[in-house]
Formats: structure tokens, C-alpha cells, sequence
């Protein structure tokens, strides 16, 4: 009994721990939004988690004047010198500046939660319900694409509100990965939150530091599958299907199809 208190105490924390480093934020120090001000949090992840086949370790999460932007990385070198790989939202300058300066902080809420990972195991009946439930939303969203079977993901959120001018984001992100490293985004974010985006002429891109681009997207081209009224869930691929080749049979039967109906034309 003595142990089981003893790891619900350790367990505790741990999770304490893990709550202090999702909320450490620099640049914080201001109250009202200029351009120049950045708010950064910083969360480090206990074990290494995979996305668009890269492993990653460090997340830091930005809030500037008119953009947002949520960085995986891994090694201590300057950007130019470690992997990384960034997802970047932003809106609209000439609309932003002039709409946003001088506005005044009320909640910026960033956080990760920690990476849901497959464990490795010998065991075919084992399962983690977080990866089966992904894997469940990831079919309901591609209807034809079969099981995902995700081995991780990590899910990270901006939460953050302002006055004059006002402003309200409610915006959850996850990467995830498959058995095969294939990689894809899921986007979760409130109904409000897009109409504010398309108002704005918000835009985002995801790139990396092997790729200058990944991804450009106007925010106002997204669809959502999801049937709820009060959110929207848009899902994009970052690898291209390998759609099965037809064999050599195949081809020459085709071949020999096509001869005779031209044989049957010219008769």
C-alpha cells in the first residue's frame, strides 16, 4: 500500500512538474502588443517523438503581434545548425498593424500535453486507446484510405484572448505519424476562431530546415468534415500515396484489348 501512495505522490509531481515547463514563457514582460513583442514557451519532451520523418524533442510555441507559430526541434545549435520543423500562422500586415497595435493582453494560454507513443512490444493484442482513437478520426476524416495506424502524436494549443482591439483564438494542433513514418496535421479550432482568421486574410505555412517551404495555405480554403456547429477539423497528408502499379499481365491485356476493338472498328 505504502508503494502505490508512494508513486500516486511521484506520479503527482511529475505532472506538476510537466505543468510548470508547458507554462514558461519568455518575452513576457509588456502590456501592450507592438510589433517587436514575442511571447515564447518552451517545453521539452521526455522521449523523442517522430513526425515527417524527423525525430523531435523541443517544442517552443510563439505569439507575436499578428502571428502564431508552433516550432518542433531537436539539438542546442542555432536554427540554422539543428533540425526543425515550424508551423507558421499569420495575418494579414497591412490589416493587422494598424488593427492589433497597442492591444491589450487578457489570456494567452500555450501548452503541449505529453507525446502519445506506441510502445514497443511482441504483443499483437496490445493497445493504447489515445492511438486507436486517432486512428479512428484520422478514417472518419479519409474515408477511403484505410487504417492509419498511428504510432505517435503530440497535441499542442493556443488559447489566448485580447482587448482593444478584441480578439479570441481557440486553436488545437497534432502531429501525427504512422507504422509507415507517414506524417500528417490535424488542425482543430473553433468556429469563431475561423470566421476571425478569414476576416483577417490569416495564411499559413509549414517549413522545415531541409525544405523552405512544405506547405501555403489561405485559411479561408479549408473545409471541415466535422458535423459540430461550434468547431472545425481540417486534416492535411505530408506524403503522397504509392498507388499499386498494374502488373505486366495486365498491361498486355489491356494491349490485346485495344487491338480488338480497333480490329472490330475497321471491319
Amino acid at each position: 500500500m505504502y508503494h502505490r501512495l508512494a508513486f500516486v505522490f511521484l506520479l503527482i509531481v511529475r505532472l506538476n512538474l510537466a505543468l510548470i515547463l508547458a507554462q514558461f514563457q519568455r518575452g513576457a514582460n509588456f502590456s501592450q502588443w507592438t510589433e517587436d513583442d514575442l511571447i515564447e514557451t518552451s517545453i521539452d519532451i521526455n522521449q523523442k517523438f517522430i513526425f515527417d520523418n524527423q525525430q523531435y524533442k523541443n517544442i517552443i510555441l510563439r505569439t507575436g503581434l499578428n502571428e502564431w507559430s508552433f516550432e518542433l526541434s531537436d539539438g542546442n545549435g542555432s536554427h540554422s545548425n539543428r533540425l526543425w520543423t515550424e508551423f507558421h500562422l499569420y495575418l494579414a500586415h497591412h490589416e493587422s498593424k494598424s488593427f492589433f497595435n497597442n492591444s491589450i493582453r487578457d489570456t494567452i494560454i500555450n501548452s503541449c500535453h505529453s507525446p502519445i507513443i506506441s510502445p514497443l512490444t511482441n504483443n499483437s493484442n496490445f493497445s493504447v486507446p489515445e492511438l486507436y482513437e486517432m486512428d479512428q478520426r484520422i478514417g472518419n476524416y479519409f474515408h477511403n484510405d484505410g487504417f492509419f495506424r498511428t504510432i505517435n502524436y503530440i497535441q499542442c494549443s493556443m488559447i489566448e484572448e485580447r482587448q482593444n482591439a478584441s480578439l479570441r483564438i481557440n486553436l488545437n494542433i497534432y502531429f501525427v505519424t504512422n507504422r509507415q513514418f507517414q506524417s500528417l496535421l490535424f488542425i482543430e479550432m473553433l468556429n469563431t476562431t475561423k470566421d476571425f482568421f478569414e476576416i483577417h486574410q490569416a495564411k499559413f505555412f509549414l517549413h522545415n530546415s531541409e525544405r523552405k517551404f512544405r506547405l501555403n495555405y489561405n485559411i479561408s480554403n479549408i473545409n471541415s468534415v466535422d458535423n459540430s456547429s461550434s468547431k472545425i477539423i481540417w486534416m492535411v497528408k505530408l506524403y503522397n500515396e504509392n498507388k499499386p502499379k498494374p502488373s505486366s499481365s495486365v498491361i498486355l491485356q489491356i494491349n490485346f484489348l485495344v487491338l480488338f476493338i480497333c480490329l472490330l472498328y475497321n471491319t
